[in-house]
């Protein structure tokens, strides 16, 4: 039973505290949010392939300050090292562009997107930041030919994550108050 007042109308708190419109599903249910989630989605394409582009650069300059003597250079040691340095740094940045990238596909209602709207803002700034200045130094100190390529696509990155998380999280607020709206005059309808 709904809480009352004298004229009779519903209270909105005692209506809001039974219909909790935060876990209603809000999966792919706009074109907005279609574009937010893609915007994201094409941001960690981008970002796999920055992670493999910086991954071979800094293996390349890893590898040349090992000392590895000639001999071994005819076995392709040298070359070894290169490509499990590649492997090993490439790994370690797919597994970071997939804890961003899993929670796109799983979150499904109006909470969970807001809150993975709001962790994409700060987080994944920052790391896309992070990978933006790894490309600046890659750039400008190692001379690897997709260095440029790497570079351009980190500005891309940020731009991409942070207009896909803004609209995400504007998209969830406006559903949630769309949506209290509705339970409130279809209250007010029954009384």
């Amino acid at each position: 039973m709904q809480k009352r007042d004298k004229n009779n109308a519903v209270d909105n708190n005692a209506l809001l505290k039974n219909i909790n419109p935060n876990y209603t599903r809000m999966y792919f249910g706009s074109k907005k949010e279609l574009v937010g989630r893609a915007f994201i989605l094409i941001a960690q394409a981008l970002m796999m392939a920055v992670v493999f582009i910086e991954a071979a650069s800094f293996s390349f300059a890893i590898t040349e300050q090992i000392p590895i003597p000639a001999i071994f250079n005819d076995f392709g040691i040298g070359d070894g090292v290169y490509r499990s340095i590649t492997v090993i740094m490439a790994t370690f940045g797919i597994i970071i562009s997939l804890v961003f990238l899993i929670p796109i596909f799983i979150i499904r209602s109006i909470r969970g997107v807001k809150k993975i709207s709001i962790i994409y803002l700060t987080f994944g700034t920052i790391f896309t930041i992070v990978l933006l200045a790894l490309s600046i130094v890659s750039y400008i100190y190692i001379p690897v030919k997709y260095n440029l390529l790497g570079l351009v696509f980190s500005a891309i990155i940020i731009a991409f994550v942070l207009i896909g998380s803004l609209i995400l999280l504007i998209t969830s607020i406006k559903q949630k108050n769309k949506l209290v709206e509705a339970i409130i005059e279809s209250e007010s309808m029954v009384a």
